[in-house]
């Protein structure tokens, strides 16, 4: 399976799990608009009984108030909701390093990053890979040296002596979906509010 085809799966789950947390995120605020559309109509009757004129302008401020509320309590939803995705996708990443294709997964990121940085001197891996990187490296001249200090969940960083560094590593790899979702679910988010 090629490391396209893992992130493709890794993406299809992680957007399966950010639909369903939309979903909830989406029945919910429906649930609290609701709640807040009565206790809102009901406070600004009774205002508007009490006051008359003068209690219409706060019955606006209770419901504006309300709606800042619900669109709070929805963000704290989704983040929350986000973050299990997350530690889940975690998991499963590190899940990944005890099966046979870790092989051919950590072969994929060591050969994109030495295709980035082709003048390497040094691979820092994480000690559980040392070997397994060692075989991927082969035998040659001018192969970098490996470096098993790098902690991971999986991948590699290569470095040239002058400091320049590649990081090809799940943790890399999640970090940049991370800012995608989160576009997506902020876009959702103001999708949702600018309904109401």
């Amino acid at each position: 399976m090629s490391l396209e085809d893992i992130l493709a799966a890794i993406r299809a789950d992680t957007d399966a799990e950010v639909a369903a947390v939309l979903a909830r995120a989406r029945d919910e605020v429906s649930a609290i608009e609701e709640r807040a559309r009565r206790d809102g109509e009901r406070e600004a009757a009774d205002i508007v009984r009490v006051a008359g004129e003068a209690a219409s302008g706060e019955a606006d401020r209770i419901v504006i108030r309300a709606r800042s509320d619900v669109r709070r309590l929805v963000a704290d939803a989704v983040e929350t909701e986000y973050r299990v995705t997350l530690d889940r996708l975690g998991e499963e990443l590190d899940r990944i390093r005890s099966t046979p294709r870790y092989r051919e997964v950590l072969g994929m990121l060591l050969q994109e990053a030495l295709e980035r940085l082709p003048e390497a001197s040094v691979v820092l891996v994480d000690p559980r890979d040392a070997s397994l990187v060692t075989e991927l490296l082969g035998d040659g001249d001018s192969l970098p040296r490996i470096d098993a200090s790098l902690v991971t969940m999986g991948g590699v960083s290569v470095a040239t002596d002058d400091g320049r560094r590649v990081r090809n590593t799940f943790e890399v790899r999640t970090q940049r979906a991370d800012g995608v979702l989160r576009t997506i679910a902020a876009g959702h988010l103001s999708v949702e509010g600018s309904a109401s």
